[in-house]
């Protein structure tokens, strides 16, 4: 628990994110690559989550998480500690718009 920030610090340099005119995705690398692909209709019900550095989040969806203890959190899923998090959350949003056939 304590080292969970430094965790989310060495993560985001290993993460990059993607918006294209078809979809949004995400990629993630480490002893394993994560790639996640986000349709125009996923992003309908995305926010924004705002620090005061002037970073923030851009939150897709939330996932439910359980431990083995049995414990149960909620995980956020989206794009993650991004620079111009207004600027990304319109572009998003304007994908969202899009019909992709």
């Amino acid at each position: 628990m304590l080292s969970s920030p430094l965790r989310e610090w060495f993560k985001a340099f290993r993460t990059v994110y993607l918006i294209t005119d078809k979809r949004a995705i995400s990629i993630e690398s480490g002893l394993l690559t994560s790639i996640r692909n986000y349709a125009p209709s996923q992003l309908k019900d995305l926010y924004r989550k705002d620090k005061r550095n002037g970073t923030g989040h851009i939150i897709i969806t939330t996932r439910l998480r359980r431990g083995n203890d049995g414990d149960s959190w909620s995980e956020d899923i989206g794009f993650m500690n991004i620079r111009n998090p207004k600027e990304v959350e319109k572009l998003l949003r304007q994908l969202a718009k899009t019909e992709v056939y």
